[in-house]
């Protein structure tokens, strides 16, 4: 299979997602001969050069991670043949029809809502529902956040890993 792989998170100074990617990729990649993975990165890295089944496409970031998502990524993607896109930041492309895998982290917007202002809260609120909607498959890192997600969004536990 072929699988595309949404590597935002993945820059010079990674945050947590970008760390989670960076760990989970270096896993894959070393685990999984038989597939071919396609990472979308918005900068050049150095990062698993040496791997075969790997190819690396740079689409420069403009405009915010939703539009880069939307625009220029799902471009890509339209010109490939995946059998899977995942996503490790909590949101899917809303443009992009192919099987989709989910990695949610935390829903701090809806469990802390008053650390985020009612714009942020409103944007992250609607773009989590639809992808949690619209993945075939979610990941999380804790039971903690399955939960969560379960609680706030009525994510079948079945649907998680």
């Amino acid at each position: 299979m072929r699988i595309a792989i949404d590597g935002y998170d993945l820059t010079r100074q990674p945050t947590g997602v970008g760390r989670y990617l960076r760990n989970l990729l270096s896993e894959i990649l070393a685990a999984d001969s038989r597939d071919t993975y396609h990472l979308f990165l918005r900068e050049n890295l150095d990062l698993f050069d040496r791997c075969a089944n790997l190819e690396k496409t740079i689409i420069p970031a403009a405009g915010g991670y939703t539009y880069w998502q939307n625009g220029p990524l799902r471009k890509k993607l339209s010109n490939g043949d995946y059998g899977l896109l995942f996503a490790a930041g909590n949101q899917l492309p809303f443009f992009y029809d192919g099987k989709t895998a989910l990695a949610v982290h935390d829903v701090a917007w809806r469990a802390r809502a008053h650390d985020f202002s009612l714009k942020e809260r409103t944007g992250k609120d609607l773009k989590c529902r639809w992808s949690l909607n619209k993945a075939a498959q979610i990941y999380t890192d804790a039971e903690f956040t399955k939960g969560e997600l379960g609680r706030y969004y009525g994510v079948p536990a079945e649907k998680i890993q």
